[in-house]
C-alpha cells in the first residue's frame, strides 16, 4: 500500500478512535467512580460491583488507542510529505505520539490491576493502584503537548495541508499543558484526527486513484518496447 493509498484510511482510523473513547469512557465508563484520596475500601467495594463494567471499558479504550497509534504513524508520514522543509516536526509529532499513546497504555495497564486487586480483596494495594492509575496521565498529556504543537507547526509553515487544521492543533497543544483541564485536550483529539484525516484523504484520493491506470500504462509500455 502506498503513502497516498494510506493517507485515506487516516480519517476512519480518527473516526474509530472516536467511536472507541466515547463507547469506552463515556458510555461504558462511569462518571462516579473514586477519588484518587478515596479510602481503599470503598475502591474495592466499588471494583468488586462494576469490574466486569470496567473491563469492557478497558477493552473497547485499547482498541482505539491502537487505531490511534497507526494513525500517529500515518501522521508522520503526512506532515513530511506536506512540508518537506520542516521534516523535523514530523518525526517530533511521531516522538510525542509515542509518549501520549504509551501514557495511555500504562494507564490501562494500571487500572487492569487495580480491577484484580479489587477482585482478590488486595485493599491497601487496591488504594495504591487507584491514585497511580488517576496520576498517571501526566506523561500522556506531555507527549499530547509535543504532538499537537510539532503537528500543527508543521502544518502552519508553508505546508500543503490546510492551514486551520494546523491552528486547532496548536489550540489543543496550549489546552494539554495546562493541567487542570487538559483532559479537554485529551478529549479533543480523537474529533482532530477525524478532521484531519478526512480532509487529508479527500485532498489525496484522486492522486491515488489514478495509480492503478499510470500502472497499467506503464506496464502496456513495457509489454510494446518487447
Amino acid at each position: 500500500m502506498s503513502n497516498d493509498r494510506l493517507s485515506r484510511f487516516l480519517g476512519p482510523l480518527g473516526l474509530g478512535s472516536v467511536v472507541a473513547f466515547v463507547i469506552g469512557f463515556v458510555i461504558l465508563g462511569s462518571g462516579n467512580t473514586p477519588g484518587k484520596n478515596a479510602p481503599a475500601a470503598d475502591v474495592v467495594s466499588y471494583y468488586t460491583a462494576h469490574g466486569t463494567r470496567e473491563t469492557w471499558s478497558l477493552y473497547i479504550v485499547a482498541a482505539g488507542v491502537i487505531l490511534a497509534a497507526f494513525f500517529i504513524g500515518g501522521l508522520r508520514t503526512v506532515l513530511r510529505k506536506a512540508n518537506e522543509a520542516h521534516s523535523w516536526l514530523a518525526d517530533t509529532a511521531f516522538a510525542g505520539g509515542i509518549l501520549f499513546i504509551g501514557g495511555f497504555a500504562t494507564s490501562g495497564f494500571l487500572q487492569w490491576s487495580l480491577i484484580s486487586a479489587a477482585r482478590n480483596g488486595q485493599t491497601q494495594l487496591t488504594g495504591n493502584l487507584n491514585f497511580l492509575s488517576q496520576t498517571v496521565m501526566l506523561p500522556a498529556q506531555a507527549g499530547l503537548v509535543v504532538l499537537a504543537a510539532a503537528a500543527g507547526l508543521a502544518i502552519i509553515l508553508h505546508s500543503t495541508i490546510p492551514a486551520w487544521l494546523g491552528y486547532l492543533a496548536l489550540a489543543i497543544g496550549a489546552v494539554s499543558a495546562i493541567g487542570p483541564i487538559g483532559f479537554i485536550a485529551v478529549a479533543a483529539t480523537p474529533l482532530w484526527m477525524a478532521l484531519f484525516g478526512f480532509v487529508v484523504g479527500a485532498r489525496t484520493a484522486p492522486r491515488a486513484a489514478d495509480e492503478p491506470r499510470r500502472a497499467m500504462g506503464h506496464r502496456m509500455t513495457l509489454r510494446h518496447h518487447h
